[in-house]
């Protein structure tokens, strides 16, 4: 029984140990466990018996530490070993002893990835663009020199000491104080939370915090990156205000407006409707259409409802009474991206934009390898020398094959390759604002914060224009001077910016649009305010608005917009319907041509018409059936698919118009005969 547990000691103490474990007799290797053998990446054959000094750096010092074993002094220390694959640091707790042949061993443990890691982190630590801080209890115990700038400081000795909650604005002083205390007494707080900072000056700036449990100096406390939010918080806050304003707008319309969703649930309903129904909002808010008013599926609307949603086509009620009767109500009801617009009589119509705006920036994850942007390290040959994941996902490519390439060849720049000498060399490199600001970096010493530019880099089989942040800060690596350079993707967030303006641009352009309906009993007046509005969104120069005539054989033209140009053409001609607007007739859909000079549909034009390098047709479709058109021509550059959904938007606008108008007639008809 003892020789068994001395067996299984035996087991988990030496052979099973994940830690290496060798036995010495002197200097010599007498016994050593498998551990050891992977850490020295060695057979037992080339070790076992084989001298200690054979594989460390210091033969003296193995010797030295030899003899002091042999004099019963055990100690700890780090040394270093060279194996095939290279140097490794190691920590070693050595102990003497007397056992037969056996006069000391050694416990030993790999540190070198945690010294590189602790490498990587000064380099971090000191240059983030975040603020980093450890806080005690009652003491701010360290801080970046990213922090000591962002607060306005001079010096880290003017904050250090201080308590923690005087850089807390006043209003969230209770809220960290809180968080900290949970976390030191082994809680679990959010990691992450907003807040604002105070600066020496007393300005707030709004920050998210990412905190987590610390001991330092033996104690308690808390290591704290915080971000500066003050961009996002304003973008925010901008969308917050559109919202309230569509909010503001319905509730103050005076007629009925409501949104359902393409399940046709209510999403939206104004105080109008409220009262024309006698029903409450939560009434309406996330039922169903039919659950809200039971009897339209047999009054055949409800049906019309679903028609509208599956063929996008306008569909108008002109006489609906309301159930406590005191009201009739026009409805018209059209689609409005995935979701269905109901209006009343009187109310202007409108779509209702809905773009939610993703977050400015990428959460804060980790220092480094998790940090969210682009982190390299460069030579002065501008050479890279180390890169974070977030590089190597940009560059898509390995970080080993990033290193000893110029930067603009690791980031697979497309002008990497214009001069022979390589990246950096080629004409358009001189005027490389990344090229640029690490070469001043490297020739001044002067850091560079968020400078905004562009690089085009190829992705796969494409090229890609990215809008870039870049920042550059000279530091110094084993008294190398190197330049840390981080790199921003804000492409998304650009091209977020340009659809937001844009969105804006065609809601109030609808918005217009819905009012002159609304306003107007001229078609030709509304037409043409769309029409302008149209061609100023899209950047046309011409065009035309058209209705069939009554036996369809042609376009009636209501007007023309030459754009500037010289056109001899007889106002008065026929239009006959054939050519491209032919194609937008037959099918009710829209098209364009965007190389119309060289196309087929050229020779159909009479002469001394105006010159048309690109055309786009929309037409315009009541019951179905195409009663008009939108013609706009001459646009500065190539017409998209995004400009053809914008038209025959537009063009659905223009037939809701035509039919109002025409509504509008037959009322002022049956009211002449009946009078």
């Amino acid at each position: 029984m003892v020789k068994e547990k001395h067996e299984s000691l035996y087991e988990s103490l030496f052979k099973n140990n994940r830690d290496a474990v060798i036995f010495f007799n002197e200097t010599t290797i007498v016994d050593a466990n498998k551990s050891a053998l992977d850490l020295f990446e060695v057979d037992p054959d080339e070790f076992i018996g084989h001298e200690i000094y054979e594989f460390t750096l210091d033969k003296e010092k193995a010797n030295k530490r030899a003899e002091r074993r042999l004099q019963g002094v055990s100690e700890s220390f780090t040394t270093e070993i060279r194996t095939p694959k290279g140097v490794k640091e190691l920590e070693v707790s050595s102990t003497a002893v007397n056992i037969e042949n056996i006069t000391s061993y050694s416990i030993i443990r790999d540190i070198t990835e945690r010294k590189n890691l602790e490498q990587r982190f000064r380099v971090v630590f000191e240059h983030s663009r975040d603020l980093i801080f450890i806080t005690s209890k009652d003491a701010v115990e360290f801080i970046n020199p990213r922090g000591v700038e962002y607060l306005g400081y001079s010096s880290s000795t003017e904050i250090i000491g201080k308590h923690p909650t005087e850089l807390i604005h006043p209003d969230y002083r209770e809220l960290a104080t809180r968080h900290a205390t949970m976390r030191r007494s082994g809680g679990t707080p959010p990691n992450q939370y907003r807040a604002k900072m105070i600066t020496k000056n007393g300005v707030a700036k709004p920050v998210e915090f990412n905190a987590s449990f610390i001991e330092w100096g033996g104690k308690p406390g808390s290591l704290t990156i915080a971000r500066d939010i003050s961009k996002q918080v304003e973008l925010e806050e901008e969308l917050r205000h559109g919202r309230q304003i569509l909010i503001d707008f319905t509730e103050s319309a005076t007629d009925a407006f409501s949104i359902l969703d393409e399940d046709l649930r209510f999403i939206m309903v104004n105080e109008t409707e409220l009262e024309y129904s006698g029903l409450e909002r939560e009434d309406y808010i996330g039922n169903h259409m039919l659950e809200v008013f039971p009897g339209l599926k047999d009054t055949g609307r409800y049906a019309g409802y679903q028609r509208v949603l599956e063929t996008g086509d306008p569909v108008n009620y002109p006489e609906v009474t309301t159930r406590n009767g005191e009201h009739i109500i026009n409805y018209t009801a059209f689609k409005a991206g995935d979701y269905l617009g109901i209006l009343g009589r009187d109310i202007t119509e409108q779509k209702r934009l809905e773009e939610e705006k993703e977050r400015a920036y990428a959460e804060l994850a980790a220092i480094y390898d998790s940090s969210p942007i682009i982190m390299i390290l460069v030579d002065e040959d501008r050479r890279v020398r180390a890169a974070n994941h977030v590089s190597s996902k940009f560059a898509q490519r390995h970080i080993e094959e990033m290193m000893g390439l110029r930067g603009g060849e690791a980031l697979r720049c497309i002008h990497h390759l214009d001069n022979p000498k390589g990246c950096g060399y080629g004409e358009a490199c001189e005027e490389c604002t990344i090229r640029n600001l690490v070469l001043d970096t490297h020739k001044t010493g002067t850091k560079h914060d968020q400078v905004e530019t562009s690089l085009t880099v190829s992705q796969g089989e494409e090229n890609k224009s990215m809008n870039l942040l870049v920042s550059t800060a000279p530091i110094l690596v084993e008294s190398e001077s190197l330049v840390l350079v981080s790199i921003q993707d804000i492409t998304e967030l650009k091209q977020k910016e340009k659809k937001l303006r844009r969105a804006n641009q065609v809601y109030q352009a609808f918005n217009k649009g819905f009012r002159e309906i609304l306003r107007n009993d001229s078609f030709e007046k509304t037409a043409r305010t769309l029409f302008n509005d149209l061609t100023e969104l899209i950047d046309a120069k011409s065009g035309y608005v058209a209705l069939l005539s009554d036996d369809g054989s042609e376009n009636e033209l209501l007007f023309l917009e030459s754009g500037g140009l010289p056109c001899t053409v007889d106002p008065d001609l026929p239009m006959p319907i054939r050519g491209l607007r032919e194609k937008a007739y037959e099918s009710g859909k829209g098209v364009y041509e965007n190389s119309f000079h060289n196309s087929e549909w050229q020779r159909y034009l009479p002469e001394g018409h105006v010159k048309l390098n690109n055309v786009l047709f929309a037409p315009l479709n009541i019951e179905k059936k195409t009663v008009g058109i939108i013609g706009i021509a001459n646009k500065s550059t190539d017409f998209t698919d995004e400009d053809l959904e914008l038209a025959e938007s537009f063009g659905e606008l223009a037939a809701i118009a035509l039919k109002h108008t025409r509504f509008l007639k037959d009322i002022q008809e049956s009211r002449e005969r009946l009078s």
